[in-house]
């Protein structure tokens, strides 16, 4: 066998949990949650396009024992097909009623036909997850019937083998370095805390992985009986892509074969967006970028392809065309930060972007005017530091544009100046005896540290003290850190004297650890000596 690569499945899990992340994250609306109404209607009609051609297979088969004289070898090849569709039949009953019963808890459907609930989570969580201790929500079970059914179907046709489908996080290539999922089991990894919506896309997922292991094996068992020998007279060209509605800048990705070729006249194919490439049993790959510029209201651009399969027949050459018909969608830019229309100038503005609809396809590219920019380790998440009063950020995806956002960029708030006696401020108006020591403090505007807390660390570095009496310095104190002894000035200082504290010289750290100045001028505090 080759080296395994990563399954539909793996990929399908890879992109719900960025897009779950992200939505976590934003709190996002119903128009964000609306896109997984789209990706499960997708898989819905892509489990019923697989399911018609499994039948169909199955009715080959059959003809094709018939036609062969009914010899037993091929009769158990036949009663193994349909032995694989009543097998099929038990695993898609079950996530059908799993996912009406998830439909039902979140409110059924409103006067529209349409889900009363899409945002729905903890009723659905409750009722796949169950007991955590007994592990007997809806969702174990779904586990144990999938890895039931896969140990079956690799044991129909030795030649044949279906990668497991109910994998754990732990079994999962992205999760398996992510400390915060790799220790989540197949029921949590796939409905702990997650929209009703979006629990019945994995569901429909499941349907599809089911689908195309059973297939995969239906094939198997009619090439072993020669069902794939149909007369050229019902030959057609075939397209069958992943989706017909692709985010821009992601692939479009297609089957493109003659429905019931023979695998003894391998076709050409054509076609005027990209090389499709023609297996050894005549199926053709084809996979381009799709894009678009003018997008409607909702987001999406139709667009169409064309080209030919071509094959030698007993009648000669045969050309077949094709046009088929896809829909782009525009995705839909996130961008997650505490300020997101306001950065601050000269300082170190972070800001995640996300791209729900692109799952794992998101590979950004930036470019800013306005500032500096500065990409961090995680995908998506950049560093923006202005030089200018507004900063504007592309985002393009593989070449593709997907957005644009413009932020406003104002001065970094001085902080406030604070002299302290232990925790509490000095009364500058009442005064009273003199402190045993003082500390100054450069508090920062509260806004600014929540956004930018590693530009918002300050510190007085340079400030001094005054013993006044009779409008005459008595003793002077200087100080480079934020606290200072007073206990020289407590011993000579009288009733009716005052401490004059000047606070000349603020520093902050930054984002890079840079120590710059802060202009915050001359800051005078008195405090009268009143006992």
């Amino acid at each position: 066998m080759a080296a395994k690569k990563e399954t539909n499945r793996q990929k399908m899990i890879g992109m719900m949990y960025i897009v779950l992340t992200a939505m976590l994250a934003l709190q996002v609306s119903n128009t964000v949650l609306d896109k997984f109404v789209l990706i499960d209607e997708g898989l819905q009609k892509t489990a019923e396009s697989t399911r018609a051609d499994n039948l169909k297979t199955v009715r080959n088969i059959k003809r094709s024992v018939e036609d062969r004289g009914n010899r037993e070898n091929d009769m158990q090849h036949y009663r193994k097909a349909q032995e694989v569709i009543e097998k099929g039949n038990e695993v898609l009953d079950l996530l059908k009623n799993t996912r009406e019963r998830i439909i039902e808890l979140s409110g059924g459907y409103d006067k529209k036909q349409q889900y009363a609930n899409i945002e729905e989570e903890n009723e659905v969580m409750a009722y796949m997850l169950g007991s955590e201790s007994k592990q007997d929500g809806a969702a174990y079970q779904i586990q144990n019937t999938l890895v039931t059914y896969v140990e079956y179907i690799n044991k129909v046709d030795s030649i044949v083998k279906v990668a497991p489908i109910a994998l754990n996080a732990w079994e999962i290539e992205q999760f398996k370095k992510n400390e915060d999922q790799n220790n989540k089991d197949f029921a949590h990894i796939n409905f702990e805390e997650t929209p009703m919506i979006a629990a019945l896309a994995v569901l429909s997922q499941f349907e599809n992985d089911v689908l195309r292991a059973e297939a995969e094996v239906l094939k198997s068992l009619a090439q072993k009986v020669g069902a794939e020998d149909i007369p050229f007279d019902q030959v057609e060209a075939f397209v069958s892509p992943e989706s017909r509605v692709v985010p821009a800048g992601t692939p479009y990705k297609a089957k493109v074969m003659l429905v019931a070729s023979s695998s003894a006249a391998k076709p050409e194919m054509e076609a005027n967006v990209g090389k499709i490439e023609v297996a050894e049993d005549g199926k053709g790959f084809l996979e381009f970028t799709a894009n678009a510029n003018n997008f409607d209201a909702e987001g999406k651009a139709l667009r169409k392809w064309n080209g030919k399969i071509s094959i030698n027949t007993p009648q000669g050459l045969q050309t077949f065309d094709i046009e088929e018909e896809y829909i782009v969608q525009k995705p839909t830019l996130q961008f997650i930060s505490a300020a997101i229309q306001t950065l601050y100038y000269d300082a170190g503005n972070t800001i995640q972007v996300a791209a729900p609809e692109l799952g794992i396809h998101f590979n950004p590219e930036f470019k800013i005017a306005g500032g500096t920019l500065q990409k961090e380790n995680n995908k998506g998440k950049i560093t923006i530091v202005p030089n200018a009063k507004r900063v504007a950020l592309t985002v393009k995806n593989n070449g593709a544009l997907i957005g644009k956002q413009d932020f406003r960029v104002k001065p970094i708030p001085k902080p406030e100046i604070k002299i302290l006696s232990g925790r509490n401020e000095i009364d500058q108006l009442r005064g009273g005896r003199v402190p045993s020591s003082l500390r100054a403090m450069a508090v920062p505007d509260q806004d600014f540290l929540e956004t930018n807390p590693k530009d918002a660390r300050y510190k007085v570095t340079d400030w001094e003290i005054m013993l006044v009496r009779n409008n005459t310095a008595i003793e002077t104190l200087r100080a480079k850190d934020e606290t200072i002894n007073l206990s020289s000035i407590r011993q000579k200082a009288k009733k009716g004297d005052r401490l004059v504290i000047q606070v000349k010289d603020v520093k902050r750290k930054n984002y890079l650890d840079q120590i710059v100045a802060v202009p915050v001028g001359l800051q005078i505090f008195q405090y009268p000596i009143n006992q």
